[in-house]
């Protein structure tokens, strides 16, 4: 049998990594898990998250995939981030690479609240010609700032059609206890599957039950056994389903450390009668305590055999700027992918960025646009900030900023609507700013 490490074991990625849409993101105050960070991040299998977006005052702007044809690196895919003032990420867009130039694929729109909770996560894919909706996703939360509610909709061409539901609730320290998810039949929401969640005095999860909705009552699915160390490291995570009268092994995965560090991953599958082996990971570190190669090994019967691994590098602040994917092919490592990362300071509301050195009034990306585009600009002193659309006949349609802001790199988004919060038509637009003596004006164009 050959392990994809990289996926792992189905089931178990499918359930404990949330990939169907209902676990709140671990970037609000209320977190799903509580227990170790290991398990916050994307995959289990990665003691640290490769790509936090922002890390002190550092922003990830550009993530580049490169495949391995045999003889060089080929440009594969490519995203680009935008963030707002508060530092948050607003936009991203994905492109392929066609074989001669970068060609749109999809978009991500992300809105925040005052809070710094993203209330609307929006989903467009790029159809050759302009960028078309596809799904979204409005939160909701409470006075405690708690995420409740997930609406997921998708777009049938002509208006949103709701088509999942999440609702969360929590306990008084708050851990998050409870996940219905409902399904949209047309009419109503119907019940389809909830998690019930335990915790152990320290804030760690312990239990998680997966249910379903049959006929007319929950029905055990599956759960997920976790134990800790005293540091509050997870040590052992135990899979289990339900046969309909018993909870059944599936598989388990063990984990060590050294200096808190997570050095190593047994996992292990249920024969029916005993544990047996199935893949090893192994992770390395710099003396930064960055993890800079992981190692991943099939257990062949008898022995372990390299499967893949991943080869990390740093810069001198710490930020991962490659990462090389290679395969075990029987006797050496060869190249498979590799991405790399760019970083950038930006200006924040906690002073931890650098000032701009001249009024600047930037290109809005993306141009041409639809139905949302940013606008960027700098201010190398606290100033009076108006940003107003216009139209090709000289009428105001938007203002977009009129406001005392203090010196840095800010961004604004306009969603081709004007005053009244109407759509406004296909074409060409102007946008203009002025900041004290400053005033610069550039076009974009508005597609439909």
């Amino acid at each position: 049998m050959v392990l994809d490490l990289s996926m792992g074991r189905y089931i178990t990625l499918l359930l404990f990594i949330g990939l169907a849409w209902g676990q709140p993101e671990k970037r609000h105050k209320i977190q799903p898990f509580k227990d170790n960070a290991f398990l916050l991040n994307n995959s289990i299998f990665h003691p640290v998250n490769e790509i936090d977006y922002q890390r002190e005052n550092w922003y990830l702007f550009q993530r580049l995939q490169k495949s391995w044809d045999g003889a060089q690196w080929v440009n594969n895919g490519n995203n680009t981030y935008t963030y707002d003032a508060s530092g948050n990420v607003t936009n991203t867009i994905s492109q392929s690479w066609d074989g001669t130039q970068w060609v749109n694929n999809n978009q991500e729109i992300v809105t925040y609240d005052a809070n710094g909770n993203h209330t609307n996560y929006l989903h467009l894919n790029w159809d050759s010609t302009q960028w078309v909706n596809n799904y979204q996703e409005i939160q909701t939360y409470d006075s405690d700032v708690n995420w409740i509610n997930s609406l997921n909709q998708f777009w049938d061409g002509t208006q949103w059609v709701n088509n999942g539901n999440n609702t969360y609730t929590y306990d008084t320290n708050g851990n998050y206890t409870n996940r219905i998810s409902q399904n949209w039949d047309g009419t109503q929401w119907v019940n389809n599957n909830q998690e019930i969640l335990t915790y152990d005095a320290n804030g760690n999860l312990t239990n998680k039950l997966f249910q379903n909705w049959v006929s007319t009552q929950w029905v055990n699915n599956y759960q997920e056994i976790r134990a800790y160390d005293s540091s509050g490291n997870i040590t052992n995570y135990n899979s289990q389903s339900w046969d309909g009268a018993q909870w059944l092994h599936i598989s388990q995965y063990t984990y060590y450390y050294t200096n808190e560090n997570l050095t190593n991953i047994i996992i292990q599958n249920w024969d029916g009668a005993q544990w047996v082996n199935y893949g090893n990971y192994t992770y390395t570190y710099n003396t930064n305590g960055n993890y800079t190669n992981r190692i991943s090994q099939n257990w062949d019967g008898t022995q372990w055999v390299n499967n893949n691994q991943e080869i990390l590098t740093y810069d001198a602040n710490g930020n991962l700027t490659n990462k090389i994917s290679q395969y075990w092919d029987g006797t050496q490592w060869e190249n498979n992918s590799q991405y790399i990362y760019t970083w950038e300071t930006l200006l924040s509301t906690n002073n931890k960025n650098i000032l701009a050195e001249v009024f600047t009034l930037h290109q809005n990306y993306p141009n041409p646009f639809n139905p949302v585009t940013t606008l960027q600009y700098d201010i190398p002193e606290d100033a009076m900030v108006s940003i107003t659309i216009y139209d090709l006949m000289g009428r105001s349609i938007k203002s977009l900023v009129n406001s005392n802001q203090s010196a840095g790199y800010r961004s604004t988004q306009w969603n081709a609507t004007n005053n009244l919060g109407e759509g406004v038509s296909a074409g060409m637009y102007i946008y203009m700013i002025q900041a004290g003596e400053f005033r610069q004006t550039r076009k974009m164009v508005l597609l439909k």
